[in-house]
């Protein structure tokens, strides 16, 4: 998935709720693409088992992405998203008031 969003022109919403087989290696991956995708507006990451290394780069991809304006990241169990990788998060987008960020 992450390798086709690098090329996307067409897709505005991707959904991979409860695949927990993402992590933080597939959200790492996604992290790669966001960066380079002016396309994608909505992504759901919801119990996806990403925890604070894929939240941090996915943080990262957010400072210089401009076409999303939508991330569900809740109930990412197992290892979890702690309250400083949240916060990052939340700082990435603290300039985007239209932003929708779901933790």
């Amino acid at each position: 998935m992450a390798e086709i969003l690098k090329s996307n022109t067409s897709v505005t919403t991707v959904n991979l709720y409860g695949n927990k087989a993402i992590g933080d290696e597939g959200a790492k991956a996604l992290a790669k693409a966001l960066k380079v995708n002016t396309t994608l507006e909505e992504l759901w990451l919801v119990d996806c088992g990403i925890g604070d290394k894929g939240a941090a780069a996915l943080a990262k991809a957010l400072r210089s992405n401009t076409s999303l304006t939508t991330l569900h990241l809740y109930d990412n169990h197992g290892k979890g998203i702690g309250k400083q990788k949240k916060q990052l998060l939340r700082d990435a987008v603290a300039d985007r008031p239209e932003f929708w960020l779901v933790l």
